[in-house]
């Protein structure tokens, strides 16, 4: 698919605030999508920028307010979806997935950036609902997981959800890859 394909399938989502179908945790806590650009900033960052979500990032460095709105007002015209997951009854911040095009392929990210929701089957479960709405709407054949090598928690979830090893991309990352 091609970036100017993609672009018009994601705005007419985000105009139309289409996203991925809610979800449940799995000790039952109902989470549901929402797209990244209505998201109050600094709610947002707190979660983004923690410790060790950081760890795992290809940059390591914290998202300024002010890189984060440039990224914003920019969003219509990148070929990537984002969205943040939240606790629907509480509206809670949990984490972020997202899907961006890169060359050719799509590559997947996700983090459970709010402690109080780690090991909660969120984003397993999360992922899962993320590839039905993104088959729905999107025909790649594969999409593509960069993670760090050491990154055993992440690599595991990945081969959970069908991802198997591709390549070593260099000393630090991975390639993974799903078919869908």
């Amino acid at each position: 698919m091609e970036k100017d394909s993609f672009l018009k399938i994601k705005n007419n989502l985000l105009r139309n605030n289409i996203v991925p179908d809610l979800f449940f945790s799995n000790d039952s806590i109902e989470l549901c999508f929402e797209w990244i650009v209505f998201q109050p900033t600094e709610k947002l960052l707190s979660i983004r920028n923690s410790p060790h979500v950081l760890s795992n990032m290809l940059n390591k460095k914290p998202i300024s307010i002010k890189q984060h709105k440039s990224f914003l007002d920019k969003y219509n015209d990148l070929p990537r979806l984002d969205f943040i997951i939240k606790d629907c009854k509480t509206k809670s911040i949990i984490g972020s997935l997202n899907a961006n095009m890169i060359d050719d392929r799509i590559e997947i990210g996700k983090y459970i950036g709010n402690l109080n929701y780690l090991k909660k089957g969120i984003a397993k479960n999360g992922m899962i609902k993320f590839f039905d709405f993104f088959s729905n709407y999107f025909s790649y054949k594969y999409i593509y997981s960069r993670t760090k090598n050491k990154n055993i928690v992440n690599i595991k979830l990945n081969e959970k959800l069908g991802f198997e090893y591709l390549e070593d991309l260099d000393n630090t990352y991975i390639l993974m890859r799903k078919k869908v």
